[in-house]
Parts: structure tokens; sequence; C-alpha cells
């Protein structure tokens, strides 16, 4: 398993596009971080930024398969289904930790944040709004390169609801009144979890056609 996470990080340099997607990730992961210190870390947008910056990186394993090297390869099956979910676990959990780090700093060394159960709790609920984010977004990397189409509507459908949902003053306090360490650790569960979800998806759909809208003219240049 260990083999395999090194050797998917290693591909990720032979993905699309390597340094634009890699310039975007930085961008946005930048964006994030901003946004987390202007807003004190206490809305969803800093955290979704910093999930973008690492959907870049994930899409760079996922894209290897459009290659022609990799459609003839004997590792083929294991491209398009456990190394990209294997590579993607410590992406994901790397984004997470920025995450519980920030909030963590703000939760902590900020008095007048640590006074105010308010803060406090919306603190708390934009990390638990982030980690139902991850999920899906695990999940939804499972199918995506599929069903683009459907997986985007998909997405729309559940995130929207998500992002209004966790700025609800009653689930924000609820949350608020949860130990942060149980939130933290929430996270380091759902996550993996997602992560074999969207492996369970990507053997079941694994002989489907990768659809043209995920990859445009990419996929049409690998079948010439």
């Amino acid at each position: 398993m260990l083999e395999q996470i090194k050797l998917g990080l290693k591909l990720v340099k032979y993905g699309l596009s390597f340094k634009m997607q890699i310039a975007l990730a930085i961008l946005f992961c930048l964006f994030g971080l901003i946004t987390e210190y202007v807003s004190r870390s206490s809305n969803l947008l800093g955290g979704f930024y910093i999930l973008i910056s690492a959907m870049f990186v994930i899409q760079l394993v996922i894209s290897m398969d459009i290659s022609l090297l990799v459609q003839t390869s004997p590792y083929k099956k294991k491209l398009q289904t456990s190394m990209p979910v294997l590579a993607c676990v410590p992406i994901m959990l790397g984004a997470y930790t920025v995450e519980v780090l920030i909030k963590g700093y703000f939760l902590y060394f900020h008095p007048e944040i640590s006074a105010d159960a308010g803060q406090q709790a919306s603190i708390k609920g934009g990390l638990e709004g982030v980690i139902v984010l991850l999920f899906v977004t695990a999940i939804y990397m499972g199918f995506c390169f599929k069903y683009f189409a459907a997986a985007m509507i998909g997405l729309f459908v559940v995130v929207l609801p998500i992002s209004i949902v966790f700025q609800m003053p009653f689930l924000v306090n609820f949350i608020g009144q949860l130990p942060f360490g149980w939130i933290v650790l929430a996270g380091y569960i759902l996550i993996p979890l997602g992560e074999f979800l969207a492996y369970q998806l990507s053997k079941l759909l694994y002989k489907k056609d990768l659809s043209r809208y995920a990859f445009g003219a990419s996929l049409k240049r690998a079948e010439k």
C-alpha cells in the first residue's frame, strides 16, 4: 500500500498541464489561508479554497488515465482505481490538517475568541462543514471522470445545502458545544471513509469510458 502511495505521488508530475495545475493549487491555497486569516477562520470559504487546491493535485493523478502509456500498462486498473485513491488520502488529510491547525490556532491562541462562545461555535461549525465537504468530494472523485456532468450536478446539489445548513444558528450552536478534539477526530475518520467509498465506486465503474467532458480536448488528442 505504501509503495502505491509513493508511486502515485511520484507520477503526479506526468499529469496533464502539471505546471498550471500546481500553480492553481498554490494560488487557491494562498486564497484559502488569506481568507481564513481575514475571517478569523469563522466561515467555510477559506476551507473551501484549500479544498480546491487539493483537488487540483488529485486531478493530476487521475488525468494520467488518458495517457496511451497508461492505457497499455499492466498498472492500468490500479491507476484508475486504487492508486488515485491511495494518493488522494495524504493530499486530503494534508489539506484537512492545515484547516485543523488554523482553526486550532484561532481557538486557543486568541483570548478574545476563547472567551466568546459564539466565535468558538463558528470556528467549530466551519471545521465540521469542511469535514463534510471533504467527505463528499472524496466520493465525487470516485466517479466524476466517468460521469462528469452527472457528478458535477450531484456535487452542486449536495454542496449548496451543506454550505447553507452549516451557517444555520441552531446547528452552529450545537456543534459549538462539542469538544474540538471530537470534531478533529471525526474528520480523520470520515475522510478515509470517503476515499474508501470512492475506491469501491471506481472499481464498479472501471470498465466505463472516461468522460469527454472531464478532459475535453486532451482526451481527443490522446485518442489520435
